[in-house]
Formats: structure tokens, C-alpha cells, sequence
């Protein structure tokens, strides 16, 4: 269903996939690496909250937003989730999807994937290391082969913390072995035992 959205979109002109001219201009260097070679040359799919976070990060003015895409529910069939839940980047009025590595005219996007945000993040609460750990955390709470990655590419492994800030942040990992991982990638690990 939502590979059949992009087509339709692009069939109606309200979607085009991402240009080697926008991935050029996402010139933010991360792990040593420019975020618009990483989203080019990365398999993005079941990775939203990870690599919108990125795009996020390289484009000014821009916002990240977290919610449901509420006409693809019916399609999920996970253990931990009941809802098609998704990350997505917007700015001027266009929606960035890094899934489908398309820009889509906001109005269509949302109203072809019935799409709802619960959570709003700027582009310049992203320069938080506090707030970028507390998402990268979420993006990588259900998917351990990312986490180190993570740690590597938002350059956050000797971020300070407040007990209650990574307490917050791991509210969402349920797996044991992940938080760990986590724990032991910021140096905590040891200490919070």
C-alpha cells in the first residue's frame, strides 16, 4: 500500500523522487560521511525515525515530524505495533519521506496516507545532544543492528546525562539486550548497574 501511494503520487505530479541535485545540497558531514551520501547510498526502508532524523539535521528550517500513518494501519501486522507508525521531515510546505526517498506535495501525503503527527521537532532543537540522543534512542529501540551506527553518526557517545534524561529516553526500549547495547555505547552502562 504505501509503495502504491508513491506511484500514485508521482503519476499525479505530487511526488518525485529525491535528485542527485537535493542530495548534493544535504551537505552536513556526519561520521565523516555528507548526510546526502549517506540517504543516497543507504537502504532506508523499516529506518524512518533514524534517517529523518538525519535529513532533518541537514536541512535548515525544517521539521521533523513523528506520527501515524493512519490508512496504512490495516497493513500492519507487527508485535509491537498496532499502528503504521513513521517519521517524516517537512519545509515549505513539502513533505520529505525518507522511506520512499520522494518529496511529495504536503496535501496529498497527508491526505493519501491519512497522516497524523503527535510530535513536532525543529531543526534547531535537533542541535540538543540531549534531545537528538532522547530520538536517536527511539529510532533505534526496536532494531539493535542500527544502535552502533547511531552512536557513530550522531556523534553523541560521550553525551552527558542526567539520570532522569536517560531514564526518559529508554522508556521506549523493551528489549533487555538493547539497552544495554545503549547503555554501553554512552559509557553508562557500569555506572547505572
Amino acid at each position: 500500500m504505501f509503495n502504491k501511494v508513491v506511484k500514485c503520487a508521482v503519476k499525479k505530479k505530487c511526488a518525485k523522487p529525491f535528485s542527485e541535485q537535493f542530495y548534493s545540497k544535504l551537505t552536513k558531514v556526519m561520521a565523516e560521511k555528507q548526510i546526502g551520501e549517506i540517504l543516497k547510498t543507504s537502504a532506508t526502508k523499516g529506518y524512518c525515525y533514524y534517517y529523518a532524523t538525519l535529513l532533518c539535521l541537514a536541512m535548515e528550517n525544517s521539521e521533523l515530524k513523528i506520527g501515524v500513518l493512519e490508512n496504512l494501519n490495516a497493513n500492519v501486522n507487527d508485535c509491537y505495533y498496532t499502528e503504521f507508525v513513521h517519521a517524516w521531515v517537512e519545509k515549505d510546505g513539502l513533505v520529505f519521506d525518507t522511506t520512499s526517498k520522494h518529496v511529495f506535495n504536503k496535501e496529498f501525503y497527508y491526505k493519501n496516507y491519512g497522516a497524523k503527527v503527535d510530535k513536532t521537532i525543529s531543526h534547531h532543537e535537533l542541535k540538543d545532544k540531549s534531545k537528538l540522543f532522547e530520538l536517536g534512542v527511539f529510532a533505534v529501540k526496536d532494531r539493535p543492528e542500527k544502535v552502533d551506527e547511531m552512536f557513530k553518526t550522531f556523534e553523541i557517545s560521550n553525551i552527558t546525562l542526567s539520570g532522569e534524561q536517560l531514564e526518559q529516553a529508554l522508556k521506549c526500549v523493551y528489549d533487555e539486550k538493547v539497552k544495554k547495547h545503549i547503555l554501553e555505547n554512552v559509557g553508562l552502562f557500569n555506572k547505572t548497574k
